[in-house]
């Protein structure tokens, strides 16, 4: 009974009551250029679930704003299967403002690998236009990849690793995600599932990990 209710509360009143969680991070190997550096992340949108209503989501887009952030990380499923399911919301998520930059991943449901589909194609052809999507809202979708950061003379790795889990798609490549980083004095990794971090993040020297997914 207790899950029910959680998943109940979760699907009517929980989807559109948003709440802000501020986090300080603290961290000696910190560049001093990037005290105060504010970070807002935001995960597991799964926009299908809002019926094509954009005005469930303005006040979550409004709240982002009101922050000020420095850069917006979006740690994965933007949908739950499909990427038309993002469409109706592209234009409000474009609103999400941040001074360096909006940055995000990809998670388990992105891929659509639960449906069934027609022909490897149709899969592909999803993927790809999630994809433009994330660019049309304004998102530098990191794919195995990093970013160098840089803020009063300072530089700090922003990396974005595929999904990768346990008992999940393991579709990231931490190994090219990590290359060319060694040098930087800072590094926040962008990965979906945490418990990617137990099972392959630890040890790495990564600084930071921002997940979503559960």
């Amino acid at each position: 009974a207790i899950p029910f209710t959680g998943v109940l509360y979760g699907v009517t009143k929980g989807r559109s009551r948003f709440n802000v969680a501020r986090v300080p991070v603290r961290s000696s190997r910190l560049p001093e250029a990037f005290h105060g550096l504010r970070i807002v992340q935001i995960s597991d949108m799964h926009l299908g679930s809002y019926g094509g209503d954009p005005a469930l989501v303005r006040n979550g887009v409004d709240l982002i704003n009101a922050e000020q952030p420095d850069l917006i990380v979006f740690t994965g499923d933007l949908v739950n299967d499909y990427a038309d399911e993002a469409e109706p919301f592209i234009a409000e998520l474009g609103r999400l403002q941040a001074r360096i930059g909006k940055y995000s991943i990809l998670g388990n449901h992105d891929y659509s690998d639960y449906p069934k589909w027609p022909d490897p194609a149709a899969k592909a052809a999803n993927l790809q236009r999630l994809k433009e999507i994330h660019a049309e809202m304004g998102f530098r979708l990191l794919l195995d990849e990093h970013e160098v950061v840089e803020r009063n003379g300072g530089s700090i790795g922003l990396l974005g690793v595929q999904n990768w889990g346990h008992r999940f798609q393991q579709y990231g490549d931490l190994a090219k995600t990590l290359r060319g980083t060694e040098a930087l004095p800072f590094r926040i990794l962008l990965s979906h599932d945490p418990t990617h971090w137990e099972h392959q993040v630890l040890g790495t020297g990564v600084d930071l990990t921002l997940s979503g997914h559960t």
